[in-house]
């Protein structure tokens, strides 16, 4: 590909080790991508709020821009974050990716996000073809993190999945949604939560609570992850959830408006030994709240009157929850609205599962399945496309992290 119009253009990095000595610039390109996905946080909150979250290095992540020579703008930027998966593998979730307004429908995406790719593929041997691009940089930290022993895929979301098929990605349909709206806030309390069959152990999560057990612990993970093991199937691994994402962004709007977070979930604990839960956030840039993990290891076959009151308190909770929540009133959410992926519904059964899922469309959730609200979209490394039978297991809210 040709890219001799971008003479003027170097392609730039900053990476997760980096960051700490560049937050002028890093803060540039966030206030730049807060349009289009702040949501109704203003641009300052969301740049605070995304630096918080960048500078905790939780995972390495690669940051690419360009400039404007003429006035130092921000032109395009878009950035690489890793996340570990099954098998081996580490995902590389494109994301953040997006263009100054003025600068928009003139290639300067398509340039940046065909260069680096090559730029990751090559393991860093392939030069960016403008001068004067940070070649030396963006090697270091390539050659650092991608290692030829391992496995690499690549992933993204988006809404136009024409766009990134010019760079290989493919469809992964699998995003199905479930969204609750309500007119008006309910009068549950707490009280109502706990009212119900009286061998049930009703435990709230409280917001800083420890949460990783019931995301990495397998005696948590849905029936599907059964199949993890097969070279087939990639996924995220169980101790990487999205969660802490929206938990810090959360607790990061919390402190900076003087609010009080008090509970992410609920756990139900039965004197047999099984158990329901919910773990909840806020998802600011879409302007709800959504359920990372709703799990249960009842099963519908034998404990349907179990599983209908453990239900029926988790919808009560959900209620109480979002009356508590402390950013309704600053107009960050969408009135009283909820959203789960189906793949987060967490049953040790397809029968309960799908139980589940037909159990709150009849309390008013309303199945999305046009996969138009984040279309998932995959590249195997190195190649277009990806390999024939490769299936994708949703391992929590946002699947690919």
């Amino acid at each position: 590909m040709d890219f001799s119009n971008y003479k003027n253009y170097p392609i730039e990095q900053i990476n997760s080790e980096t960051v700490g000595s560049n937050i002028e610039i890093f803060q540039k390109i966030l206030k730049n991508a807060s349009n289009p996905f702040a949501g109704k946080l203003s641009s300052e909150l969301f740049v605070e709020h995304e630096t918080q979250i960048a500078l905790q290095k939780r995972v390495p992540w690669h940051q690419f821009y360009i400039l404007d020579p003429a006035n130092g703008e921000v032109v395009s930027a878009f950035r690489i974050i890793y996340h570990r998966g099954n098998n081996g593998y580490t995902n590389l979730l494109v994301s953040f990716v997006h263009t100054k307004a003025e600068y928009r429908k003139r290639g300067f995406i398509d340039y940046l996000i065909s260069e680096c790719i090559k730029k990751y593929e090559t393991v860093g041997s392939y030069e960016f073809s403008v001068p004067g691009s940070n070649n030396k940089d963006t090697d270091d930290f390539i050659k650092k993190h991608i290692k030829p022993s391992e496995k690499y895929f690549w992933t993204l979301y988006s809404a136009v999945q024409t766009f990134y098929a010019r760079f290989g990605f493919v469809p992964f349909r699998d995003m199905n949604w479930l969204t609750y709206k309500a007119e008006e806030v309910s009068t549950y309390t707490i009280d109502d939560v706990k009212t119900g069959f009286r061998d049930t152990t009703v435990e709230l999560i409280a917001f800083d609570e420890d949460v990783v057990k019931f995301f990495a612990d397998p005696d948590y993970a849905s029936y599907v992850n059964d199949s993890l093991n097969d070279e087939n199937v990639r996924s995220m691994s169980l101790d990487n959830p999205t969660f802490y994402t929206c938990h810090n962004r959360d607790l990061c709007v919390a402190e900076l408006h003087h609010k009080e977070l008090k509970n992410t979930g609920l756990r139900l604990k039965h004197s047999n030994g099984k158990e329901s839960f919910v773990i909840v956030s806020g998802d600011l840039h879409h302007e709800e709240l959504v359920i990372h993990k709703l799990f249960t290891n009842l099963d519908v076959a034998t404990e349907s009157e179990l599983l209908d009151d453990d239900l029926d308190r988790i919808q009560k909770f959900l209620h109480v929850i979002f009356d508590e929540y402390p950013f309704r009133e600053l107009g960050f959410v969408k009135g009283y609205t909820f959203a789960v992926t189906t793949a987060d519904l967490h049953a040790k059964d397809p029968d309960t599962q799908s139980y589940i899922i037909e159990k709150l469309q009849g309390n008013d959730w309303s199945l999305d399945t046009s996969n138009t609200k984040f279309l998932a979209m995959m590249k195997d490394y190195a190649k277009d496309g990806v390999a024939e039978g490769t299936v994708w297991l949703n391992n929590g809210f946002w699947c690919f992290g």
